[in-house]
């Protein structure tokens, strides 16, 4: 169990390695800095988990069990695919409505693949609040750097492998 501290920067396509030091300042998915010296202690975030084998335990949090036949590394290919339609998506139209357009794009795609419980809240599918420790060290080193409207890389923590995106 790991976790990649990256995220893709869809305005430019590429992959950029986020600030290791606390008192940089932040930016936002378009590049933007943000006016905070160090990460939010509460983010909303959405995200698509997909169940793997061996499923370590049970889940109170998923919707479903992890398909019988699903490894990790089918998990990682099925979201790479997510990724790619999300980027197209973004790329779609003009850019002024790019971030709303990629963030109902991954609630459509977190309610028809996620296997987590938070695909079906609301319109955006998304955790909601969540504050620093509440879902594990793999997944916060992740979700509390991502700017504001960022896709993550693909992230593997013990419920399996997870596509980020930040709401607020």
């Amino acid at each position: 169990v790991g976790a990649v501290a990256a995220y893709i920067d869809i305005s430019d396509d590429y992959i950029t390695e986020p600030e290791k030091d606390a008192t940089k300042k932040l930016k936002t998915a378009d590049g933007r800095s943000m006016p905070s010296a160090k990460p939010p202690s509460r983010i909303r975030i959405a995200h698509i988990l997909l169940k793997c084998q061996p499923a370590s335990r049970s889940d109170p949090q998923a919707r479903r069990q992890a398909p019988s036949d699903r490894t990790q590394a089918d998990g990682e290919a099925q979201l790479l695919k997510l990724v790619e339609v999300l980027l197209q998506e973004y790329h779609k139209g003009p850019e002024a409505g790019a971030s709303k357009r990629l963030s109902a794009k991954f609630a459509e795609l977190a309610r028809e693949h996620s296997d987590c419980k938070s695909a079906t809240n609301g319109s955006l599918s998304d955790l909601g609040w969540i504050n620093q420790g509440q879902n594990g060290k793999e997944f916060d080193a992740v979700a509390f750097e991502l700017p504001v409207g960022g896709l993550s890389d693909i992230i593997v923590t013990q419920r399996g492998v997870h596509l980020l995106h930040r709401l607020a």
